[in-house]
């Protein structure tokens, strides 16, 4: 129960900061210029559906675990990091901060498929 419940918090912490990411992005997005908004729109919105959709796997993984489960996050955590890496391409490559944000959100999105996997195996075991 103990391995259960922290499994539960820290991917409850993992899933977090793309909701704040998220609604930081799009409430910034307002003071941008016009070419920039619309990139920093769509990313702060995919930052919030996948922190919301994370959420959501996670408490699935609490009350109804699959084996499974696990490969939804992976997924959907690589084409998180790929859109976001994607997106960060300014002049074709990636300076420093930008790759310190993508390594971030992809420790996040880590973060998060391992709770859900072990909140699958660990009842479903």
């Amino acid at each position: 129960m103990t391995r259960k419940l922290l499994a539960a918090l820290l991917g409850f912490g993992g899933s977090l900061p793309f909701l704040y990411l998220g609604v930081s992005a799009v409430l910034g997005a307002i003071d941008w210029s016009e070419g920039d908004r619309w990139l920093l729109l769509f990313l702060g919105a995919v930052s919030v559906l996948y922190g919301i959709a994370s959420l959501m796997l996670i408490g699935l993984a609490w009350y109804r675990p699959s084996p499974r489960l696990h490969l939804v996050p992976a997924a959907l955590g690589a084409l998180l990091v790929c859109a976001w890496a994607l997106a960060s391409l300014d002049y074709g490559t990636l300076s420093g901060l930008e790759w310190a944000s993508v390594i971030g959100l992809a420790t996040m999105a880590g973060l998060v498929w391992c709770s859900v996997r072990v909140l699958s195996r660990s009842v479903a075991a």
